[in-house]
């Protein structure tokens, strides 16, 4: 016992000189009390290295996990400082296994940067039969692997891990159970201390099974993959659990925000913020309330809106689907070929006077949507992981709704103009407070145009933020609807297009115009110019006393 004693006070006067020493002592712990499990303290990482030394270990310890967690700088961890690729890891949430059989281990932690940091170590203990975190590793450098690798894109976020091994476990039957947890932080807070908070959240097996949401487990390729849904700018921890004969092993938890938060938090996890972007949100927050408060009043200019949007969502998803583009470049893309849509789609209408063609759009558009909002929340379910269910599904969803609104005539346009309206407002304030309403459409094209993204886990947060923009998108679609409708009392339903002569004969229409127009007196003439959008369709018929 002196000479271990001597050896660690040894270490420390070395490690003196040039670093700090960690120490952490396992004299307390207890296998049947779990709050001695796990040891956890704060460090101000001032020095370029520094020393854990883990003295105590009993013979009835089966192995120890350490973590160490750092925030916006990544550390490596080395056993008893080696340089060796095989015994060292580096990252921001990291850790190793030590399983020898000393009563005294010794870690090194290092960074590159010599400014001060804090981070936290963890050391977590485990008996002889718990499961081991990352104990069947293949791929990655070390021999045993208890931590995650996580990559992402713009559209969904990686998780990687390696099996888990257990005492008499054959690696290629391996029967140890898996549950892959996630937890959300608030919404573009990526300040330290939420960041060391939501990580303490998910250190110990009972308080992950208790704050974390249990993403759904797949055998094959995705069973110790999974992909994530990128909600950008919005942290998001993830860890796995292992479970063998009623043991229970947590693999070192991780926290991605989607994007490189470490070097480019402004530019890269903030939402759009390019002047390009600012008008796109502003106009779409004008527009969106234009067409739910008066949109079935200007009816000429709300079909054009609808064609508008049809057409770059239309004109992104084939963009997406046939070349290698940049998000800045589809999106540019597709909001200048829109215009084309808008253009086409107006055209028919002052062509052929079709309130029942003119109109499709905007049903569609909002079946669109309910699909968009019913599966925003049921994506997750395993019978639409299939490519076939999810679309018969969503395509029945938008037929349905393009019935129903169809079959009520001017009303169904009326609810129409007023979902979709209050939806485009909503979501466009988004940018400016925040919020999450932006997805319901974005999940439903990312899951058109990004492969794979049928395997993601969806499971979108919900914030207080969301909750007050649900109250106000009822608010603002509720109000729409009874400020049309009150307009359109006393009034035909549909407007005229303002063609004349889409019931005569084709080779006799210009005669029928030129006809017309000589026989016009100066009165019919000047009712004919004073026309509008708003005019009512039957001409002749008087408006509702």
């Amino acid at each position: 016992m002196i000479s271990k004693v001597l050896l660690v006070l040894l270490v420390a006067v070395f490690a003196g000189g040039y670093g700090d020493v960690i120490n952490f002592d396992l004299s307390t712990y207890k296998p049947d009390d779990v709050d001695t499990h796990v040891f956890m303290q704060f460090h101000n990482f001032s020095t370029d290295y520094s020393e854990i030394i883990i003295s105590n270990i009993g013979d009835n310890v089966g192995f120890i996990v350490v973590q160490v967690h750092s925030y916006l700088t990544n550390v490596t961890l080395a056993f008893n400082n080696s340089s060796d690729i095989h015994s060292r890891v580096i990252g921001t949430n990291i850790g190793l296994i030590y399983a020898d059989d000393n009563s005294t281990a010794f870690f090194s932690v290092n960074k590159k940067y010599k400014r001060s940091i804090n981070i936290l170590l963890v050391v977590t203990i485990h008996k002889d039969t718990d499961p081991v975190p990352g104990g069947c590793n293949l791929t990655f450098n070390n021999k045993v692997a208890p931590y995650q690798m996580l990559s992402f894109t713009d559209d969904l976020i990686r998780v990687d891990f390696q099996a888990p091994s257990g005492y008499g476990v054959d690696c290629d039957k391996n029967p140890i159970k898996i549950d892959k947890y996630h937890l959300f932080l608030p919404e573009y807070d990526n300040t330290e201390a939420i960041y060391f908070d939501y990580l303490l959240k998910m250190i110990k097996v009972e308080d992950i099974v208790k704050n974390g949401y249990r993403a759904r487990n797949y055998e094959g390729y995705y069973k110790y993959r999974t992909l994530y849904s990128t909600y950008r700018g919005t942290g998001e921890v993830f860890v796995v659990v292992a479970t063998y004969n009623n043991a229970s092993s947590a693999y070192v938890p991780a926290i991605s925000f989607g994007c490189d938060y470490i070097n480019s938090w402004s530019e890269s996890c903030s939402g759009p913020s390019t002047t390009h972007w600012k008008y796109v949100c502003a106009t779409y927050l004008i527009f969106g309330m234009f067409v739910c408060l008066l949109g079935h009043y200007f009816y000429k200019t709300s079909i054009t809106i609808s064609a508008y949007i049809s057409g770059v969502l239309i004109t992104y998803i084939v963009v997406s689907l046939t070349g290698n583009f940049t998000f800045e470049e589809r999106s540019t893309t597709s909001l200048v070929l829109g215009l084309a849509y808008a253009m086409a789609w107006l055209f028919i209408w002052c062509r052929f006077g079709s309130p029942f063609v003119s109109t499709s759009l905007s049903y569609l558009l909002t079946g669109f949507l309910i699909a968009s909002c019913i599966f925003y929340i049921i994506a997750d379910l395993p019978m639409f992981r299939n490519n076939a269910n999810y679309w018969l599904t969503f395509n029945g969803i938008i037929s349905g709704t393009f019935i129903i609104l169809w079959s009520f005539y001017s009303m169904g346009h009326i609810v129409s103009c007023a979902l979709l309206g209050s939806y485009a407002v909503t979501a466009a304030l988004n940018y400016y407070c925040g919020g999450y309403f932006q997805y319901i459409v974005l999940n439903s094209i990312k899951r058109a145009t990004v492969k794979n993204y049928y395997m993601a886990v969806v499971d979108p947060p919900y914030q207080a933020i969301d909750l007050m923009l649900t109250v106000l998108w009822a608010v603002l679609f509720l109000t729409g609807c009874c400020i049309q409708n009150k307009i359109q009392r006393r009034r035909a339903p549909f407007p005229s297009s303002r063609n004349y002569f889409r019931d005569a004969p084709l080779l006799l229409r210009g005669r029928l115009f030129f006809d017309q127009s000589l026989n016009e007196n100066e009165e019919q003439r000047s009712q004919r110019e004073q026309q509008t959008e708003t005019s009512p369709l039957l001409r002749n018929v008087p408006e509702y006393v």
